[in-house]
Formats: C-alpha cells, structure tokens, sequence
C-alpha cells in the first residue's frame, strides 16, 4: 500500500535487506560475523556481494596499518658494539644498552648471541610502548653493528 502510494515500483523485500546490509557495513560497527549473524546468511561468499567496499575507508584502514607497521620497524635497527677477543672467549659489548653483553666460544656465536639478546630488548620495549636509545656512534677499531634481525652478518669497522 505505502508503494503505490509514493508510487515506487519494482522494489523488493530483497533490495530493502540489500540496502540494510550494506548500511551496516558501511557504518563500521559491526563485523562480518555480527552481520551474517542479523542477516541471515550461512555464507560468507553470498554475503560479501551486499559489501560496497568505499575507496576513502580502504585508504584510512591502510594508513593506519602502514603506519602501524613503521613505527614498529624503527625499533629493529643495526646497533654498534664492540668486539673484544680475550683468550678463547669473543665478547659483544653493546654500549647504548647499560649493561649488555654477551660472550661465545667463537666470534660468530658471540655475535648471533648479541643479535637474539638485541631482538629480544627491543622486541620487549616495542610491546610494552617504550622508548628504546637511538644508535650511538660506532666505536673505531673494534667497532661492529650487530643487526637484530640478521644474526652473525656483521658490519665491521
């Protein structure tokens, strides 16, 4: 009755649920779960077909993931140390962290162990939100970078 008198014609009880799903996508408060959940639809494959997916939600999603994803990169840099030979022990000593050494039968092994001890630190501080020192200088003569994310690969000065 309410059609033929705003004179609208071959509108649907299917195009009123098409426009309704996808309002609810649009407004972002629900997931694809609690959509299908108040829809109706088993699935997922029939229910993205009422998705519209906008360019402008896309873009903000991107940008946040991408800057997600730099600020995280920023603490997994090269940092310098120095390398000291005593004996039959290598020691790792990386100066912008107090207190971190570390040491190994061979210069690889004491270099892998300052790599997995770095990772370590500055994974911790990236999951707890801390700020971690920026890179010193490297040190002249015994000075190597040891990277947290490439092991025994060693920049050497």
């Amino acid at each position: 009755v309410a059609l033929q008198k705003l004179k609208i014609e071959n509108l649907h009880f299917h195009d009123l649920r098409h426009e309704a799903i996808s309002r609810l996508f649009e407004l972002g408060t629900l997931n694809v779960m609690e959509v299908a959940a108040i829809s109706g639809h088993k699935s997922l494959n029939m229910l993205k077909r009422y998705t519209h997916l906008r360019a402008y939600q896309l873009v903000s999603k991107l940008d946040t993931r991408r800057r997600q994803s730099q600020k995280i990169a920023t603490y997994f840099v090269p940092y310098p140390a120095i390398l000291e030979e005593a004996g039959d022990v290598f020691r790792v000593h990386l100066h912008d962290f107090e207190g971190m050494s570390v040491s190994g039968d061979t210069r690889e092994s004491a270099m892998d162990t300052a790599s997995v001890v770095l990772l370590r630190t500055l994974a911790t501080a990236a999951q707890r939100g801390e700020r971690v020192p920026r890179p010193g200088d490297l040190p002249l003569n015994a000075g190597v970078m040891i990277n947290p994310l490439a092991g025994s690969v060693p920049v050497c000065v």
